[in-house]
């Protein structure tokens, strides 16, 4: 008896019958297209009465056009022909003195020429006309190729060349047939991207160049050797193409830690789509603000360094202020304006490399706002790549009308927040004016230096007046009225990685990199608002997982951080240098805090530190 079973008629809703499944572009290498064809499943009409069909009937029916899904073949034909061609062109260059072998005409027939046959019709079904096309070609050029080679005793007797060279005549036009077909194919890829123009670029070449060595042969049926290996040459370039667009194709986040690039052309549909998208990318005006951030990072080194400073003032006769380019204001310890007193000071704004595009005239536009915010002091920029910089400091000091003349020389000390940069000035000022070697230990988190040094000698006076100079520990300020702030100093490091959450640094860095160029992490997102998909996806192709796959946030957003910390996410500042300049021009502005203000915060903050890490947010 046969089973049966009823099949309720579905009615087609009226926005369904007037939808329609459009072609999609081939973003990436070789994915399938839906064809135009693919239309949507219409259902019998309603007045149909409900029919009994056997259930053996209904499991041979066919799925709608457009819910089929198959796996990107075009993996699979890049990899045919990339082997078959890598080692047809090896005989080709004649690598180790091989000839035309039993293996690589099998290879050629079975890999390179029906595994890409193959593919081409799998492409066919998945309504990609150019993969169908041009793998089901080659495939039957190896194919052929591996026949040629294997019966290649035609007959040449009705001929009146010479057999030999009719034989290499003939296989000379049959690579030039097929360097008219890969030159039209070439020229469908110029909407593609680099890495598949050039695959067809080096193949068309390959087969021009061994068919006019084989047309060029003699009466003993020698053709040129180097056109042969030059085109062998090409042939190793094509194979390689083909494996590196394979692997684009393959890998994804899901199953490599490397993803390749292919280069999409400035003209192509992929480029001009994501043009599109980031036009409609709307970044954050406002970064929303946690009650988790801390406001204090002054710590015991850094009062015992402040009061070791000021008990070393009657000895000093300069004092060097560094502070951060990238947060120039940000980055100004407001308690040395009162702890210093009235010493003669030069800025050194460090980092310059790092917060604006060198020789830019934006850069000259920054550095021209920070001179006027120290009117009375000798300003300077240094970078933290290049010790060149460091020279105009070393002349002014050297030069300088207004330095002491002692028999002891000239003491300069060096202060500043935690990791501006000191002790790296410090020692491309040895070098560049005594030509030694460092003498202070460095790195990339704060703390390094936690009590004042002894001097250092930077400039050699023919009189005996040296300039030695000190370096300090860097000084927090004990409380930061407000959370930006306290985020921006974490940001540029003057803070330890560990003290704010590193999502909510990288969340702030992403703010910051969005409303200056977000196309500077386009390898790893499209541009976003949301930090936590970007960071997965960072943490995905540099390898950050821990077990089972599951990505390490916190170390792939400090690594994000990090990475623009080395200037490799844009150059920009996180301070508003337009609004300091209000506020400073500005009469009924508050002025900054000081010293015993901010001391007397700091306690309360240790009293009552819930409430003084969720005020005034």
């Amino acid at each position: 008896m046969e089973h049966t079973i009823t099949v309720t008629t579905v009615q087609r809703t009226k926005a369904a019958s007037n939808h329609h499944i459009q072609p999609s572009t081939q973003d990436k290498i070789g994915s399938p297209v839906v064809s135009q064809a693919s239309r949507d499943y219409s259902p019998p009409p309603s007045n149909i009465p409900e029919t009994p069909i056997p259930l053996c009937k209904l499991e041979l029916q066919s799925l709608p056009v457009n819910v089929r899904t198959i796996a990107n073949p075009a993996p699979l034909g890049l990899c045919a022909f990339a082997l078959t061609s890598f080692l047809s062109n090896c005989v080709a260059l004649n690598v180790g003195g091989m000839k035309v072998a039993g293996v690589s005409m099998s290879l050629a027939l079975s890999y390179g020429g029906i595994a890409q046959v193959l593919a081409g019709m799998w492409e066919m079904a998945a309504g990609n006309t150019f993969g169908a096309t041009t793998f089901c070609s080659f495939g039957a050029y190896w194919i052929s190729f591996s026949l040629i080679s294997t019966f290649d005793d035609t007959d040449f007797t009705r001929s009146t060349v010479d057999p030999l060279c009719q034989n290499e005549l003939l296989m000379g036009l049959f690579m030039l047939g097929w360097c008219i077909f890969t030159t039209l194919m070439l020229l469908c890829t110029l909407k593609s991207n680099l890495a598949m123009f050039s695959l067809y670029f080096f193949m068309d070449m390959n087969y021009l160049l061994l068919g006019i060595a084989h047309i060029q042969c003699n009466s003993h049926g020698e053709i040129p050797v180097a056109l042969e290996r030059t085109g062998g040459i090409f042939g190793i370039l094509a194979a390689s193409s083909a494996w590196y667009n394979a692997f684009a194709a393959i890998s994804d986040i899901n199953n490599s830690f490397l993803i390749v690039p292919v280069g999409h052309f400035p003209w192509s549909t992929a480029a001009h789509l994501r043009r599109v998208k980031a036009k409609e990318f709307v970044p954050r005006n406002v970064f929303p603000h946690y009650g988790a951030i801390p406001r204090s990072y002054f710590l015991g080194h850094h009062r015992a360094g402040l009061t070791k400073m000021k008990s070393m003032l009657s000895t000093i006769d300069y004092v060097v202020e560094c502070r951060d380019y990238r947060a120039p204001v940000t980055s100004i310890n407001p308690m040395f304006e009162e702890a210093l007193g009235k010493m003669r000071r030069l800025v050194v704004y460090t980092k310059r490399d790092l917060g604006s595009t060198p020789r830019s005239s934006a850069q000259k536009i920054i550095e021209r706002k920070l001179q006027g915010f120290d009117p009375k002091s000798a300003v300077f920029f240094t970078s933290s790549s290049s010790r060149q910089d460091v020279s105009q400091i070393i002349k002014h000091l050297r030069t300088d009308a207004e330095a002491p003349d002692k028999l002891v020389g000239c003491r300069v000390l060096v202060v500043g927040m935690p990791n501006v940069g000191k002790s790296t000035l410090i020692n491309n000022l040895r070098n560049s004016g005594t030509g030694k070697a460092k003498a202070m230990k460095t790195g990339q988190q704060p703390g390094i230096t936690r009590k004042v040094a002894t001097q250092v000698k930077i400039i050699d006076r023919e009189n005996g007046s040296h300039v030695y100079v000190l370096d300090t520990p860097g000084v927090f300020m004990p409380y930061v009225p407000e959370a930006e702030n306290m985020l921006k100093l974490a940001l540029c490091g003057c803070v330890k990685d560990n003290v704010i959450s590193a999502i909510t640094m990288a969340d702030y860095l992403l703010y910051h990199i969005n409303l200056n160029d977000p196309s500077v992490y386009k390898r790893w997102s499209e541009p976003t608002n949301d930090v936590v998909p970007l960071i997965e996806s960072f943490a995905r192709q540099t390898g950050l997982l821990a077990k089972g796959g599951v990505p390490m946030m916190d170390g792939a957003a400090l690594l994000f951080i990090q990475k623009w910390r080395q200037g490799e996410l844009g150059q920009f500042l996180v301070d508003d240098l337009e609004a300091e300049e209000q506020r400073r021009g500005d009469p009924t502005q508050t002025p900054r805090m000081s010293m015993t203000q901010a001391l007397r915060v700091e306690r309360t903050t240790r009293k009552n530190k819930p409430d003084a890490t969720t005020s005034d947010l």
